[in-house]
């Protein structure tokens, strides 16, 4: 995860997100397949017009909101202090008002992300002539899957929504969601970070919380349950877009402050406890 600037409604303060957990992900093929021939004698339906039916479906249905089954009730219960009268009543006591608090998350596209296995079309092809009806169309569809949630109980949910069985479905890679890791008071690994991040950047409010993508924090799963994951980027809702898209960068003084967060995770992690101080910044 990452430090957050004025990037979900009605936080006003920066705060960092250290990721407990991380979400599984699967790459779906779908394919239809039909007889070939020439488009001045059509089908009904042809192949593209099916698969993109199923697409439509698909992008249209969400899966359903997760809010309260993982990482995110506590992640937005922490910030309750950031944010002013009356929103901290209702962070406060999330276990009355998280059915309010889940549907206003997702109509925001970042806080949409972490309350639910979301989806993305990501390719689709269909014919190779104009005048040419297609024997196959294929689309792959990505999901990044919540942290209660399972590989299959998303297969199963598409299957549902498409409800075609024209529509082939195969699994082209997955990832299952990571197990969530402790951030209580006492566990050295996530406390170590947090103090880090606020010798760094003067006592920024830090939280756990669910990273939508995914890491090389796999390979460590077999050898301790506190794993974590946490970049020191500081990031404007202006930024967000920026992640594999145009003019992706980070500032000069942002990057001073990664080489120092560094620094300090390293050294803290060489003691037995962690004793909290603050300097100038680079």
């Amino acid at each position: 995860m990452t430090i957050f600037d004025h990037c979900i409604p009605g936080v006003d303060e920066a705060f960092a997100v250290v990721g407990t957990s991380e979400k599984g992900f699967v790459s779906l093929n779908l394919t239809v397949r039909l007889p070939p021939g020439h488009s001045s004698l059509p089908p009904k339906e042809t192949a593209v017009g099916i698969l993109a039916t199923a697409v439509a479906a698909i992008e249209h249905t969400p899966h359903i909101n997760m809010f309260g089954r993982g990482p995110e009730v506590e992640m937005f219960s922490s910030l309750s202090p950031l944010v002013n009268f009356p929103v901290r009543v209702v962070l406060s006591n999330l276990w009355i008002f998280s059915p309010i608090v889940s549907r206003l998350l997702s109509h925001d596209r970042a806080t949409n992300a972490l309350i639910r296995t979301t989806t993305a079309v990501t390719m689709f092809q269909g014919g190779v002539k104009s005048n040419v009806v297609p024997s196959s169309a294929w689309a792959v569809v990505n999901h990044r899957i919540h942290p209660a949630q399972s590989i299959q109980e998303v297969i199963d949910y598409d299957t549902m929504i498409i409800n075609d069985p024209r529509v082939e479905t195969q699994v082209m890679a997955s990832s299952t969601p990571h197990p969530v890791s402790p951030a209580s008071d006492d566990t050295f690994g996530y406390q170590t970070i947090r103090k880090s991040i606020q010798q760094v950047f003067h006592e920024l409010t830090v939280v756990p919380g669910v990273l939508v993508a995914n890491t090389d924090t796999k390979w460590y799963l077999n050898l301790t349950e506190q794993i974590y994951r946490f970049t020191p980027v500081w990031n404007r809702r202006e930024d967000i877009p920026r992640y594999h898209g145009n003019n992706e960068r980070i500032g000069i003084k942002n990057y001073e402050q990664t080489i120092n967060f560094y620094y300090h995770v390293m050294t803290n992690s060489n003691i037995e406890r962690v004793e909290v101080h603050s300097h100038q910044e680079l």
